[in-house]
Parts: structure tokens; C-alpha cells; sequence
């Protein structure tokens, strides 16, 4: 039993080398075609990632120079405006400055014009009473005419 056991055994062995054999000859070429194709892949995946990784450095590279021109820019147009907004901030204050010595100019005027309409008034009072009194010397001289003509008739 123990010779047929044996025996039994190295069938099982020389069938498992067959199956073995089997297998490595059906087996072996598929897998090392699919592992030939399974790295030919990574190369082709390894090479578009190169290729992706160029183009987006290339890009990076390109967006960052356009930012930094468009900083630039902005930098400048920013100057302008500021430049620009002194200019626009010193006309106010000149024109401010302006308006309060027109301010000022014009109370003077209106206080000179009420001045001169007191005067005018006083004068308008005055011509009337020039007027008056020259009425009134018309008047005394008509009455002195009057009574010179009386003496002039009494004493003839």
C-alpha cells in the first residue's frame, strides 16, 4: 500500500507538472502578452502625462506672465487715476478757495451798495427838502416882491 501510495503520489505530482506545463504554455504567453500590453499602456499613459504636465507648466508659465502684465497695468492705469484725482481734488480746493473770496468779495459789494443807498436816500431826503426850501425862499420871495410892491405904492 505504501508502493501504491507512492505511486499515487507521483502521479499526482507529474500531473500537477502537466498541469502546470499546461498552464505555462496556454497561460504563460497570454500573461506576458497582457503585462507587454499593460506596460506599453503606462508608457503611452507616463508620456501623456508628460505631455499634459508641459502643456500645463507652458500655461501656467503663460497665465502667470499675463497676470503679471496685467498687474502691470492696472498699475499704472491706477497711477493715472490717481494722478488725475490730485488734479481733480486741487481744482476743487482752488475753486473752493475762489468761491469763499467771491464770498467775501460779494458781502463787501452788497455792504458798499447798502452804503451807497443810505446816501442816496439821505440825498433823495435832502433834494426834497432842497426842493422844499427852495419852494419856500420862491414863495417868501413872491410875499417880499408883494410887499415891495405895496411900499412901493404907499410911498407914492
Amino acid at each position: 500500500m505504501n508502493a501504491s501510495f507512492e505511486e499515487e503520489k507521483m502521479e499526482e505530482k507529474n500531473a500537477d507538472r502537466s498541469f502546470e506545463k499546461l498552464v505555462q504554455s496556454i497561460v504563460r504567453p497570454e500573461l506576458d502578452r497582457l503585462r507587454a500590453a499593460v506596460e506599453e499602456r503606462m508608457r503611452a499613459l507616463e508620456q501623456r502625462y508628460d505631455e499634459l504636465a508641459e502643456k500645463l507648466n507652458s500655461f501656467t508659465h503663460k497665465l502667470f506672465s499675463y497676470l503679471e502684465e496685467q498687474d502691470k497695468k492696472f498699475a499704472a492705469m491706477n497711477q493715472e487715476v490717481l494722478e488725475k484725482l490730485d488734479k481733480v481734488f486741487s481744482t476743487i480746493d482752488f475753486l473752493l478757495k475762489r468761491v469763499e473770496s467771491l464770498e467775501t468779495e460779494y458781502f463787501a459789494i452788497t455792504q458798499t451798495l447798502r452804503r451807497i443807498e443810505e446816501k442816496m436816500s439821505y440825498w433823495d431826503d435832502r433834494e426834497k427838502v432842497i426842493q422844499e426850501l427852495q419852494e419856500r425862499v420862491r414863495e417868501l420871495l413872491e410875499k417880499t416882491g408883494e410887499l415891495e410892491r405895496r411900499l412901493n405904492r404907499l410911498s407914492t
